[in-house]
């Protein structure tokens, strides 16, 4: 979900119903209390933050017997789209007891979120330093000096990233006035997947053409099982239109996988090549909050605006090799999980038929 990636949450709206008196239209509140099933769908702008790309390829040796150092560091920022819909069901009225509130209800849905992006680095000039390439084994090898030369790197990040979802979900509301409270609980299961191409050049002096060359390809994949609790407050004005603020929280068991390749043209004319996988699991912190306001402008047919935040403490990324310059071995680059915030904003319909 999300900088994973990023997984989105989108909960059922709920509207007044245009009446002619104040007192009519908090009493019939946003749901027609009666059976019946609803359907509903939005679409959104998505922005999807990822975990840091940092300290692939050529890197400065200061010593040359140190560690070798950072190079560029990407933040990426990914622009695209989500989908989410479902399907749900209104039990009648005195079908559950009233300690479990009204208009208890349950809904099955699923959301899609695609979204691309590119990014542009450049590392700190450097004279008179050593430069190695770290292949993604960790085991270094060739050295280049700058001599009385300044040298620097460029390098441009393209970021693929798509995730979907679907939740069973429970809820009901608990009205005081023109407020209304609706707590619920979901299920969820899902998948996501992040594509990243690194593509590197070393320069000297501003030559115009690169001295040495990089590029890694890498492709995680992550499933996720896990549950939310959720809670919607929200006021029902006298015209038809609602405004409310919802939030949720939940848990996730993820397992992902990494499958990543590098090649370095470094001194010679057949490129260096280097590939890993890794797997790992995590459990992630998922939580979501969103503002909505809603009007319904026909007898069971209401839209709805929106703008949100998700977080995900643990999106999986790749985190760079490690190596001793010359060294025998090294530490393979491998999964890491960040912290990210993905940020949202989409309009919806709800359809309700219920007699």
């Amino acid at each position: 979900m999300t900088r994973g990636g990023a997984i989105v949450i989108t909960l059922i709206a709920m509207a007044t119903a245009a009446e002619p008196t104040v007192a009519q239209t908090l009493r019939r509140g946003s749901l027609a209390d009666s059976a019946g099933a609803y359907v509903w769908i939005d679409g959104s702008y998505q922005s999807v933050s990822l975990p840091t790309v940092v300290n692939f390829g050529i890197q400065g040796l200061l010593p040359a017997t140190a560690t070798p150092g950072g190079s560029e560091k990407h933040d990426p920022r990914l622009n695209g789209y989500g989908v989410n819909g479902g399907v749900g069901y209104l039990f009648a009225p005195g079908t559950f007891s009233s300690i479990w509130g009204s208009n208890v209800r349950i809904e099955l849905g699923a959301n899609y979120v695609n979204a691309k992006g590119t990014g542009h680095s450049e590392s700190a000039r450097v004279t008179n330093v050593n430069l190695t390439a770290l292949p993604l084994t960790g085991v270094a090898f060739g050295i280049l000096g700058c001599g009385g030369a300044t040298c620097f790197t460029r390098s441009t990040l393209s970021s693929d990233y798509t995730a979907w979802n679907i939740d069973l979900k429970a809820k009901s509301d608990f009205r005081s006035g023109a407020w209304t409270i609706t707590p619920s609980i979901a299920l969820l299961a899902g998948r996501g997947r992040t594509h990243q191409r690194l593509a590197q050049q070393t320069f000297v002096n501003d030559a115009p053409y690169p001295m040495v060359g990089y590029d890694m390809s890498a492709a995680l994949r992550w499933t996720d099982v896990g549950a939310r609790l959720g809670v919607e407050t929200r006021y029902d004005f006298a015209n038809g239109l609602s405004a409310g603020l919802m939030g949720s929280i939940g848990l996730a068991h993820r397992s992902a996988s990494l499958a990543a390749d590098s090649s370095t043209l470094f001194g010679a004319p057949v490129p260096r090549l280097s590939a890993m996988q890794d797997d790992r699991s995590k459990v992630p912190l998922l939580a979501n909050l969103e503002a909505r306001l809603t009007a319904r402008f026909m007898p069971g047919v209401t839209a709805r605006g929106f703008v949100g935040l998700n977080y995900d403490s643990d999106v999986p990324g790749i985190e760079a090799p490690q190596s001793l310059a010359f060294a025998a071995t090294g530490i393979p680059a491998r999964i890491k999980f960040d912290p990210t915030t993905s940020y949202y904003a989409g309009a919806g319909l709800n359809i309700s038929f219920g007699p």
